[in-house]
């Protein structure tokens, strides 16, 4: 399993962030507008801890396998990815369904995606690049998530600046919506769905 390194924004002021993302448009590629992600996810760990992530987003599917180590921490996830030529989340639903892994917890949410890359002094060498998305939660309000493509810690400790975020968010989505709703991670877990049609939108 690779380690991921990366970090997260709770409560932003997305239209700020917009801003500033716009006007650093020599170096930020915007990969992806504003679109639907749609998953279903297994706890396959009695710690809640290890899950098993079926994606579908920007007309690919992805299989990945997630353990969490420490949730506050931005090299806690450890995860192995399989990218899978099939265009429908359906399908390994059904799949994973059938070899008994249960319904698992279907959610959605929406994403507005770029990458920044850094490069080296005047040169194209590139020094580090980073994914930054723009999550929209149901019934939170909007997060940013940095995600080291290549590259250290110090390419997030530059975008905290370069794009003024609030304070790190020690905790992953789970311990957000504890936080605002007082759902924990084990009820969250066990929740047939999760989108717009189920949590009243968060005024902010």
């Amino acid at each position: 399993m690779k380690v991921e390194l990366e970090a997260r924004y709770y409560a932003v002021r997305d239209i700020e962030i917009l801003y500033r993302l716009e006007k650093e448009d020599a170096i930020v590629e915007r990969v992806c507008r504003k679109s639907l992600a749609r998953r279903c996810v297994w706890d396959i760990d009695a710690t809640k801890r290890k899950f098993l992530r079926v994606r579908e987003y920007r007309g690919k599917t992805e299989i990945t396998v997630k353990r969490i180590k420490d949730s506050t921490s931005v090299k806690g996830t450890l995860e192995s990815s399989f990218l899978l030529h099939a265009n429908r989340l359906d399908s390994f639903m059904e799949l994973f369904r059938a070899i008994g892994l249960g319904s698992g917890s279907y959610q959605e949410n929406e994403r507005d995606c770029w990458r920044w890359i850094h490069y080296e002094g005047d040169s194209r060498e590139v020094s580090w690049a980073c994914d930054i998305t723009l999550d929209y939660w149901p019934g939170l309000k909007p997060i940013v998530e940095i995600e080291v493509i290549s590259g250290g810690p110090e390419a997030i400790t530059f975008l905290e600046g370069r794009l003024r975020l609030p304070k790190r968010f020690e905790g992953d989505i789970a311990d957000i919506y504890t936080q605002e709703h007082g759902i924990s991670r084990e009820d969250l877990s066990k929740m047939r769905s999760l989108t717009a049609r189920d949590f009243p939108e968060i005024p902010f």
